[in-house]
């Protein structure tokens, strides 16, 4: 209980970002983020969008990902975070790409 007592004082610190204030989400899995993504939209001037996820995002906008896995589920959800907050969200586009897997 000591160790949880002494975290919180600079957690609390944290409350209020400083700005301008960033955030860099990526991973694979768009259906575990896009809560956290907005909420983002909130408080954060810039969201960036990485990963494996982007293509999620990517493919809402309408880009050809390939055979590249994305959520088709949240195809819907990405577009209508991108629609509401263009100014905020980026994708990342910086790709490489190969015939098949394992090239």
């Amino acid at each position: 209980m000591e160790a949880v007592r002494a975290t919180l004082p600079p957690l609390s610190d944290h409350a209020t970002p400083r700005r301008p204030f960033a955030c860099v989400v990526g991973g694979a899995k768009v259906a575990d983020k896009i809560g956290v993504l907005w909420s983002l939209l909130a408080t954060a001037q810039v969201v960036l969008v990485g990963g494996r996820m982007a293509y999620t995002f990517l493919a809402s906008r309408g880009v050809q990902v390939g055979s590249t896995l994305i959520e088709h589920d949240c195809l819907e959800e990405a577009a209508a975070l991108l629609v509401r907050a263009e100014e905020l969200v980026r994708v990342g586009v910086g790709r490489v790409g190969g015939p098949r897997v394992g090239v």
